[in-house]
């Protein structure tokens, strides 16, 4: 039988990756109360983890990112200087600026920058959090 710090550490490894309740009572064969307990006591530590979980995607999506937006920008800057030589009276330049701007905000999309918070911050987001149960309550 796994030792109970076993038990919880795969609960929070479970937790962060999205697993239900459900299926997290099934596997450990522990009973939905406690689940739901752990789940509250243990909040910050699967915060956590989902966070470093999240982040190493991120940071192997980084790669491919990068080279989506060289191809993007290529792509709307080739575009750019179709549409400079055109006349925007024409049928076919109404679905060229249709592109252009489907390029451009998938392009603004994929340059948003992560942020990534202060344990600091994160403590006062925690505290925010407890003060709007509390003020839930009355």
């Amino acid at each position: 039988m796994a030792k109970p710090e076993e038990v919880k550490h795969r609960f929070i490894e479970l937790r962060a990756l999205g697993k239900s309740y459900a299926a997290i009572c099934k596997e450990l064969q522990i009973t939905k109360r406690t689940a739901v307990d752990w789940g509250r006591q243990l909040e910050q530590e699967i915060a956590r983890l989902k966070a470093i979980e999240l982040e190493g995607l991120y940071e192997s999506y980084g790669l491919q990112k990068e080279a989506r937006i060289k191809a993007l920008g290529g792509m709307l800057q080739r575009m750019e200087a179709e549409l400079a030589q055109r006349d925007l009276t024409k049928v076919n330049t109404g679905r060229l600026l249709e592109l252009y701007l489907t390029y451009h905000q998938q392009a603004a999309l994929d340059t948003q920058e992560l942020r990534f918070i202060s344990t600091q911050e994160e403590e006062e987001e925690h505290q925010h959090q407890e003060i709007l149960k509390a003020l839930a309550t009355l």
